[in-house]
């Protein structure tokens, strides 16, 4: 067994990220069925703060009353809403937007809170580049 070496004692407790107004972009988009049975998809959002990137992982539903989330994000990040059904979930894979990020009372994590416009500059301009498949390490 190899002993790691360090000291407990400099571990420096990671700053709280407060809630407001912050950059996104969307770097996966997941389907899966909820522990409920409910059908949808889980976004990864890297959240753009001023000293570093954060993941937040939104959950969204395909039930008719939620669907007005999908389509919140849609036009946050300007993906057209189809008409005929269905999204392909690359077109949105890439795009940036801006929210308000908060917590819901008693938890830890940020959430989107509301999906405001698209992001102010262009498109990934000022984002680091998503990694290519290959370049991912697992």
């Amino acid at each position: 067994m190899v002993r790691l070496n360090f000291n407990p004692n400099d571990a420096a407790d990671k700053a709280e990220v407060p809630q407001g107004v912050y950059d996104f972009r969307v770097s996966s988009i997941q389907e899966r069925v909820f522990g409920t049975g409910t059908e949808g998809m889980t976004a990864t959002l890297d959240v753009f703060l001023e000293d570093r990137m954060i993941k937040v992982y939104e959950n969204l539903y395909y039930t008719k009353k939620a669907l007005w989330r999908i389509r919140e994000l849609c036009k946050c990040v300007s993906v057209d809403w189809p008409e005929d059904g269905g999204l392909d979930s690359e077109v949105l894979i890439g795009k940036s937007g801006t929210a308000f990020f908060g917590r819901k009372k008693g938890e830890k994590f940020l959430n989107i809170m509301e999906f405001i416009k698209p992001s102010t500059s262009e498109p990934n301009k000022n984002l680091p580049p998503l990694p290519l498949e290959d370049e991912v390490p697992f």
